[in-house]
Order: C-alpha cells, then sequence, then structure tokens
C-alpha cells in the first residue's frame, strides 16, 4: 500500500507541475496575444481546467507533506492526552471532509460526462474527474496517518 500511495503522489507532483507551468504559459500567451489584438479563446478556458487540476492535485500533495493550514497554538497548550484525541479528531474530520468530496465529485464527474466545453469541446466529467481521484488518494494517506500515530501511541 505504502508503495502505490509513493508512485500515486511522485506522479502527482510531476501533474501538479506540469500543469502549473501550462498555467503560467497559457496566461502569458494570452496576455501577449491580446496585446497584440489577436484573439486566442482556448488559453483561457485551458488555463481554467488547468489552474482546477493544479488546485486539487496540490491540496493531496500539501496533505500528505503536512502542509495544510492548521492552526496548532491553542492545541499546544494542551495536556498530551487532549492532544492525541484532537489529532484524532482532526484527522477523522480530514477523512469525513474528502469522503464527502469524493462522493459528490464523483457524482459531478457523472453527471457532467456528457456535456462539453464550449470551446475546446472536451468533456467536463472527464475534467472533474480529478476531484474523487485525488480525494481517494488523500483519505488514504490520511489513513495511513492514523495508523502511523496509533502506532506510535501504543510504543
Amino acid at each position: 500500500m505504502n508503495k502505490f500511495i509513493d508512485i500515486s503522489f511522485k506522479l502527482l507532483e510531476w501533474i501538479c507541475i506540469a500543469s502549473m507551468s501550462a498555467f503560467v504559459i497559457l496566461i502569458f500567451v494570452q496576455v501577449i496575444t491580446r496585446r497584440l489584438g489577436i484573439s486566442v479563446p482556448w488559453t483561457d478556458e485551458l488555463a481554467r481546467y488547468v489552474l482546477i487540476y493544479a488546485t486539487f492535485v496540490g491540496t493531496a500533495i500539501a496533505t500528505r507533506r503536512g502542509l495544510h493550514l492548521g492552526v496548532d497554538y491553542f492545541v499546544n497548550k494542551l495536556p498530551r492526552k487532549a492532544k492525541k484525541i484532537v489529532k484524532y479528531f482532526i484527522l477523522g474530520m480530514g477523512i469525513f471532509f474528502q469522503g464527502v468530496l469524493l462522493i459528490y465529485g464523483t457524482r459531478l464527474a457523472i453527471l457532467s460526462i456528457n456535456t462539453v466545453s464550449p470551446i475546446l469541446q472536451w468533456s467536463t466529467g472527464l475534467i472533474f474527474l480529478v476531484i474523487p481521484i485525488t480525494a481517494a488518494l488523500t483519505i488514504l494517506v490520511l489513513i495511513q496517518e492514523q495508523i502511523l500515530s496509533s502506532k506510535v501511541v501504543q510504543e
């Protein structure tokens, strides 16, 4: 399971790098072509979809690395046992939230599979498929973190 997660996240890191690079290039092309009075409408739509991918993929990567936003000032003031309870609660809430994204992201992808984007004519269902995929991977990471936390507590 760890090997699968490691390989998946290595792929996600490359997707994130490619997405952000493409986003910068697309916006640059957009600015230059508009300055020249040329309309290239597909760059706007593609930039939007690339940003969607970068956002969800980046969120999954940040969760795995423990870089998600958190305010631990008050948690650090708690006794050790209470800290553990809060940590498990936060992990549980993360799994719950990602589960909601997984369920409703899947519904969105299925419902919009026959809808095409206005300019590129791509299936929006395939574009929104990033939501349940990254949610599922994030759930695996949170479960893995939960298991590791419980092993540390037992030792």
